[in-house]
């Protein structure tokens, strides 16, 4: 179904390489499979990109305190004298 493209193949690798990110192409009306594949090839890269962000996060704050962390704990009723 070539004839009904609306967008160039180089047009669309072109747009991935501004992105960052993989191009394909399929044909939804022909290669379902392969669709579905690309959908979850998409999924993963997305929780992958959101666990690297998160880490990059921790890592940042870890940096703003120098690497050192100090945690302060309240009395609570489990080690309060029993009466």
């Amino acid at each position: 179904m070539v004839h009904l493209r609306q967008v160039s193949t180089d047009e669309g690798e072109i747009l991935a390489k501004d992105f960052e990110c993989k191009f394909c192409e399929i044909s939804a009306a022909e290669h379902v499979l392969q669709v579905a594949d690309a959908f979850h090839d998409l999924c993963r890269e997305v929780i992958a990109a959101k666990r690297k962000s998160k880490q990059s996060f921790i890592e940042k704050i870890d940096r703003m305190l120098s690497g050192s962390r100090t945690y302060n704990r309240g009395k609570s009723d489990s080690i309060s004298p029993k009466d």
